[in-house]
């Protein structure tokens, strides 16, 4: 008979955000994987990172900011998350794989961006395995309107029965919550080493196809009705519209 192996503790920074939140509950349904939930303040200093940090095998971190007006205090604010991220494992004495999200936009020059960037340099420097997880642009039921994806952004102005004032020509590659987690899930099953895990789109999407597709929707709800469902996109979007819906 085998040993019996332990089930790995794994650390999510940003638990309480759209993908973290959902990542939170698929990893409770792995055999094998226990989910530390872990907040904002769990990286506020060493100290704190360093208490959060013994309980836990592995970390994703997918704390800190992607909407800010003021771009030089998000960029500050995110490396100062993964510099008490490092600090923390360095004070633990062991080595704590990260699985740090990021984007597949990485290289715009953007302060988000940059911020990734630097996050990685940071994190790197702990000696631990960094895996930067560079993820399409992703989107759900109850992602925050205006700040997590364009397509929420729509579907909560669709669901109030508005309309957009600008619909830009662009073209949108997706990946839905449970797909994302799925490959984050993946990629932890690996052996930890230092990489770059580039998670793959499922979808794309122009914004005015996108939005004839939630006119539509608007139109079904006004009339009682559920929409044709005919793809498995469009499935996945009357879902994330309907999350905007409740109580209307």
């Amino acid at each position: 008979m085998g040993v019996p192996t332990s089930p790995l503790r794994i650390g999510i920074a940003g638990s309480t955000g759209f993908i973290g939140g959902h990542l939170l509950g698929a990893m409770r349904l792995e055999e094998g994987l226990v989910p530390v939930p872990g907040l904002r303040s769990d990286l506020a200093d060493v100290s704190a990172a360093d208490a959060f940090l013994k309980r836990c095998d592995q970390v994703v971190h997918l704390a800190g900011s992607s909407r800010d007006p003021d771009g030089e205090r998000l960029y500050r604010e995110n490396c100062r998350l993964a510099e008490c991220l490092r600090d923390g494992i360095l004070a633990t004495g062991r080595q704590i794989p990260v699985y740090l999200g990021s984007t597949t936009h990485i290289m715009k020059e953007l302060p988000y961006h940059a911020s990734k960037r630097r996050s990685r340099e940071l994190l790197l420097e702990s000696g631990s395995p960094v895996i930067t997880l560079r993820m399409p642009n992703a989107f759900g039921p109850y992602s925050r309107p205006f700040f997590n994806s364009v397509v929420s952004s729509f579907c909560a102005v669709a669901a109030r029965g508005e309309t957009p004032g600008r619909i830009d020509d662009a073209e949108l590659r997706l990946i839905d919550w449970r797909a994302l987690c799925q490959a984050i899930l993946q990629e932890i099953r690996k052996p930890a080493a230092t990489r770059i895990a580039e998670i793959p789109h499922r979808f794309t999407i122009r914004l005015p196809e996108l939005w004839e597709m939630l006119r539509g929707f608007q139109r079904a709800r006004q009339a009682g009705e559920v929409p044709s469902l005919d793809s498995e996109f469009s499935l996945l979007l009357w879902e994330t519209f309907c999350s905007y819906s409740a109580g209307r």
